[in-house]
Formats: structure tokens, sequence, C-alpha cells
């Protein structure tokens, strides 16, 4: 095995399964409820991607009923 790197990201379920998603946050609120992110990360997200609110509770590839 090789080197692991940690990265934000989401997941995004815009197909019926998980797939992660990296993001590149460039503000936030005092709260952390909302994010600015930037719009021209590789594989990043999308306008009006459906992510996952609770990443604990999915796996990548996982399908979503």
């Amino acid at each position: 095995l090789g080197d692991v790197y940690k990265r934000q990201g989401v997941y995004s379920v815009n197909r019926g399964y998980c797939i992660f998603r990296q993001i590149d946050i460039l503000s936030e609120t005092s709260d952390h409820n909302y994010y600015i992110i930037n719009t021209g990360t590789y594989y990043g997200l999308s306008a009006y991607d459906r992510i996952i609110l609770n990443a604990g509770l999915v796996t990548e590839n996982q399908i979503i009923y």
C-alpha cells in the first residue's frame, strides 16, 4: 500500500449511488453551516448536485434507494 492523503469533500448522490467529490473551501460562516467552495476543482461539485449531509451513514459506491 502507498501513502494515505486526507482530502476535504462531500458525498454526491446524483445517479443513485454515492461518489466522493473533492472540494476546495474558500470561505465559511462562523457556525460552519455554510461554505463557499471553488468551482474549478477537478472532479468537484456542480450546480444542483445532491449531497449527503451525514457522511457517516454512507460509503463510496453505496446504492441509495
